[in-house]
């Protein structure tokens, strides 16, 4: 088994933008969207706790989408508790590069039984585990192993919570709800911003919420001592590389060389003409592939951070949720902490990728064989204690 260890990068990051022209968000045609790797939706649930959410909502074709900054959806609710729906109207507007406004308005011609009616955000565990939410000025740690499954329930105007490459900004909620969905077998803790309304049967009710991205400072971290491998390969199986070692028909020479912002991350890919011919790191417990199984990088002259991020790939990769190595951080005060790096959870394999729980792909290119790419991954390091720390990774899978 081969492990492409190819870049590394501290804390997150500045982006990329999409339609609506917002950094790190998409708009779906249901109304609902991602911000920064969060999903937002609406979604009711009945007084026995069964759950609908907006997904016919579609575009109001009343209204020319982006006019003055405008997107318009219109749309029923279906709800087992009814045989009419909730009718939903959605209005989305872009604020600036880095924030939005967005306003609800629901109706239900007799009143629907409700438990709770709300804007509910869906957040990978990885984003917020071992870091913190702030709920007006309270400060709520989200733990790394699941323990209850309530963690927060107030009534707040202000929600901050960590997505993944920075963070997000909620601003006039009245009331949130945030539980860790591991309770049962989920990876997500769920947020959910009640919307205003009389108690009871839900006949009208409103939310209208305005949402900031602030991306995370990262730096990158220079892998240039330890690597041993070019991107490019000019004759295969020669177990001298570059990359995987497969020829000019399969190799990475496509990734460019310089600042790369991958995932909203900002990492340095090292131009193997300035660094003794190599720019990645490839470690394998399989000579014929890698006679590298480890590595230490010291992380020397820079502030505190918090997180860590890695660019890399696998390939080769075995079916199913394998350990292919870990990441050990020494800390200034002498201790460790050790993070397993598994298949199809941080990393996959390079050819035809496509997102993990904590890798998100954030580089895509081609060769002459396949569509190949990178996954960003998110290491969290203890709060205030890192400010140098070697780094060991090592590749367990035998190939």
């Amino acid at each position: 088994m081969m492990v492409l260890w190819i870049g590394v990068a501290s804390v997150s990051l500045a982006a990329s933008s999409s339609n609506p022209d917002v950094s790190m968000l998409k708009l779906q045609s249901d109304g609902a969207f991602v911000f920064d790797g969060v999903l937002f939706s609406v979604a009711h649930f009945d007084s026995t706790w069964k759950r609908a959410e907006q997904t016919a909502l579609r575009p109001d074709p009343a209204a020319v989408p982006g006019t003055n900054g405008e997107w318009k959806f219109a749309g029923p609710m279906v709800t087992p508790a009814s045989a009419q729906p909730i009718m939903l109207k959605e209005t989305f507007q872009r604020a600036s590069d880095r924030s939005i406004r967005v306003s609800y308005v629901a109706d239900h011609a007799s009143g629907v039984p409700t438990e709770n009616f709300c804007l509910d955000l869906m957040v990978p565990v990885n984003y917020m585990a071992g870091k913190s939410v702030r709920v007006d000025e309270q400060t709520v740690d989200m733990p790394t192993q699941f323990k209850d499954v309530q963690l927060v329930v107030k009534a707040a105007k202000t929600l901050v919570l960590s997505a993944a490459t920075g963070t997000l900004t909620i601003k006039g909620i009245s009331r949130v709800l945030i539980q860790d969905n591991r309770k049962w077998g989920g990876s997500y803790f769920e947020a959910r911003l009640e919307f205003s309304r009389p108690k009871g049967p839900l006949q009208h009710a409103e939310l209208a919420v305005d949402v900031t991205y602030e991306p995370y400072v990262s730096t990158p971290v220079s892998l240039a001592s330890v690597t041993n491998r070019a991107f490019a390969d000019d004759k295969a199986n020669d177990g001298q590389g570059g990359w995987s070692d497969e020829g000019s028909g399969n190799d990475l020479s496509s990734l460019p060389l310089g600042p790369l912002v991958a995932a909203g991350v900002t990492f340095d890919i090292i131009d193997p003409a300035k660094n003794r011919g190599t720019s990645c790191l490839v470690i394998s417990q399989s000579k014929t592939h890698s006679a590298l199984t480890q590595a230490t990088v010291p992380v020397a002259n820079t502030p505190t951070y918090t997180h860590l991020y890695l660019l890399h790939a696998t390939a080769w990769t075995p079916s199913g949720s394998t350990v292919i190595g870990k990441v050990t951080t020494t800390y200034t005060d002498g201790s460790k902490s050790v993070q397993e790096i598994k298949t199809y959870r941080e990393v996959g394999n390079w050819w035809s990728p496509s997102t993990m729980p904590n890798g998100i792909v954030g580089w895509t290119g081609t060769n002459k064989s396949a569509p190949v790419g990178l996954y960003v991954s998110h290491i969290a390091w203890k709060r205030n204690r890192f400010t140098r720390s070697p780094l060991s990774r090592q590749g367990r899978q035998r190939g």
